[in-house]
């Protein structure tokens, strides 16, 4: 019986450290992709951490689904644009669900971003994006 609790304790103790740096690894990706997004970059500053196959997703006034993949050739957003605030993280298995808020400046609005990141061979990439306005609660 003691043997295997250890090993049962030995297997909670290894899924834990692996969950951790899968974490910091989605942390890191989610730092990377916020840093292109307010600062801007070129395609290799995103490379380590968004797919070449990204999609973003968004709804337009219209009520139609846009569906596009970006230039990464950016100038930014700025930082005094919007403040991000990680709200959910979610791994199952390879796949990681990324919640954030974020409250612009100008216009004083929030919006949310949802990331769908894939552990690939070359680690948690992100590889859908998708946002739109928050609706206050009635």
């Amino acid at each position: 019986m003691k043997k295997l609790v250890a090993i049962a304790l030995l297997l909670l103790l290894s899924i834990s450290a692996a969950q951790a740096s899968d974490r910091s690894e989605i942390a890191a990706a989610i730092d990377c992709f916020i840093s292109w997004d307010r600062e801007g970059g070129t395609p290799e500053s995103v490379q380590p951490c968004v797919s070449d196959k990204v999609q973003y997703q968004r709804v337009n006034d219209q009520g139609e689904l846009i569906v596009y993949t970006p230039d990464f050739n950016f100038d930014g957003k700025g930082l005094d644009d919007y403040v991000p605030y990680v709200t959910a993280l979610e791994i199952f298995g390879n796949m990681a669900m990324v919640k954030t808020h974020k409250h612009r400046a100008s216009p004083k609005t929030a919006y949310m971003k949802a990331f769908i990141l894939y552990k690939l061979k070359d680690g948690w990439r992100i590889t859908n994006v998708i946002w739109g306005g928050i609706t206050p609660e009635m």
